[in-house]
């Protein structure tokens, strides 16, 4: 059985850890340092945008400078997140003969199954939900993503033991700016965290245990606690230079081409509300629906919701026809071409 190393970084800033995520990945693809599994903590709230981003598009630039709140930016891609001191990051890098040749769906699910068993061995009611997430209830409590290097990868995600939501409205530009106050209960419906679901909460070192234990045996790995060699710290401090510069951060930027809209459709079971982002006029970056309909499941929105994220606007209802055909719902008075009318609106097709 293959032999991982299982390293702690600590609690550390912004910079430090997306440095440390191209350092493990380059020595692991050299072969300069084994298969390993990193747990990542951050010192203080921090923004991290994904790697095709532009920070002004997805940051309250502003108030995060007034605030002292770092940015920086990771070698995945994905969405702009807040991290702090309350959520906990794990990543897995190793060869890719490691995943047995699974297809990107496939992988994604087997790597946030150990986070998932994981959970399941406190009791708590972990899901996957496709395409990255995992969910408590129906709800997000942690995101992953990834990126490769020659034939080595590395996925990482973050588990929300506390959060701040209106923090993250403070500091990040999302989809229903015009909410206002119902902006932090809407997030509420979508998001969680393990201090509300369950109580005590495990601590650190009992999650960590687990986390190790289910990755293990999801993976088929051996592991040793291990620390950063003398290799990885020579290039952590030179990766360092760049991860700190105004380069790295906002190495993306350009005039912001993304709007936020919304609209509200009347269909016979009531008023549908659609918030979004457009990343220009192809694709719907985020969305969030409600409105004062009865839903069956009462994740079904939430799902739908998934679906939209990154869909192109000319696949709006292709992709709004193919999710209601593939599972079981009810939504008395509501159709699925009366979802296609009310996006349409709120990206300006109808």
């Amino acid at each position: 059985m293959e032999k991982w190393r299982v390293v702690d970084t600590g609690y550390i800033g912004a910079a430090e850890n997306m440095a440390l995520d191209k350092t493990i990945l380059s020595a692991v693809n050299e072969r300069k340092s084994p298969p390993t599994l990193r747990f990542m903590f951050f010192d203080r709230p921090v923004i991290l945008v994904g790697y095709n981003q532009n920070v002004e598009d997805e940051v309250k630039i502003d108030f995060c400078k007034e605030h002292d709140i770092p940015v920086n930016r990771r070698i995945t891609g994905g969405g702009a997140i807040l991290m702090d001191r309350g959520a906990l990051g794990w990543e897995l890098v190793a060869p890719k003969s490691a995943l047995r040749g699974s297809t990107v769906e496939n992988m994604y699910r087997t790597l946030c199954g150990g986070c998932v068993n994981a959970l399941k061995s406190f009791g708590i009611a972990a899901e996957f939900r496709p395409h990255n997430d995992i969910e408590i209830n129906g709800r997000k409590v942690s995101g992953s993503g990834g990126t490769e290097e020659g034939d080595t990868f590395l996925y990482h995600g973050s588990l929300l033991i506390d959060f701040d939501i209106e923090m993250m409205l403070k500091t990040l530009n999302t989809p229903i700016e015009k909410l206002k106050d119902k902006a932090v209960s809407a997030f509420r419906e979508r998001m969680t965290w393990l201090s509300r679901e369950c109580a005590p909460v495990p601590d650190i070192v009992s999650l960590k245990k687990a986390l190790i234990n289910e990755f293990s045996s999801v993976l088929g790995f051996d592991y040793v606690c291990g620390e950063l060699s003398l290799y990885e710290k020579e290039s952590y401090s030179k990766n360092m230079i760049e991860f700190e510069s105004e380069e790295w951060i906002y190495r993306n930027a350009r005039e912001s081409k993304k709007q936020y809209r919304s609209a509200v459709y009347k269909a016979a079971g009531g008023c549908i509300r659609v918030y979004i982002i457009t990343d220009g006029r192809a694709y719907i970056s985020q969305a969030v629906i409600n409105g004062d309909f009865f839903v069956y499941p009462s994740r079904l929105i939430q799902d739908y919701e998934s679906v939209l994220k990154n869909c192109r606007i000319c696949d709006i209802e292709k992709k709004t026809t193919e999710f209601f055909e593939n599972r079981e719902w009810a939504i008395p008075g509501v159709i699925p071409s009366d979802f296609v009318y009310a996006v349409r609106m709120a990206v300006g097709e109808q």
